[in-house]
Formats: structure tokens, C-alpha cells, sequence
């Protein structure tokens, strides 16, 4: 699969997180727990449940999405 849509506009935060992406005109907001990269909670209407393991669940629209390991 070629990938062919480029990201522009970035936005950062002041911890250097990448905040907002745009990919061919659309903008993805995203959210962090820490002050680094290590665990995004959050990116458009996607929550992402971590536990010291790792993510172990997404939530879109209402539908959860579990992950064993």
C-alpha cells in the first residue's frame, strides 16, 4: 500500500507534541496524558485507555475496542 497524502500545518505543543496534523485538508486534534510522547490519550474523537502494560482499549462514537495480550 503507497502512501500518498502529505501532513502539513502541524501544530505543537510547548512540550513538543504533535498537537493537531493536517493530512489533504483535515485537521486531527490530539491529546496527551504526560508531558512527553509516551502516552496519547486522545486524537480526533479516539480516546486511548492505557495501563501500565500499554494501551489496552480505544472508545470511538461509543464503541469500545479491547486489546489482550
Amino acid at each position: 500500500m503507497e502512501v500518498t497524502a502529505d501532513r502539513t500545518g502541524e501544530k505543537w505543543s510547548d512540550h513538543g507534541q504533535l498537537t493537531s496534523p493536517t493530512v489533504d485538508g483535515k485537521t486531527y486534534d490530539g491529546q496527551y496524558g504526560p508531558t512527553d510522547q509516551s502516552e496519547r490519550i486522545r486524537l480526533c474523537e479516539t480516546y486511548f485507555h492505557n495501563v501500565p502494560l500499554g494501551l489496552s482499549a480505544t472508545s470511538t462514537a461509543g464503541v469500545n475496542t479491547g486489546f489482550n495480550r
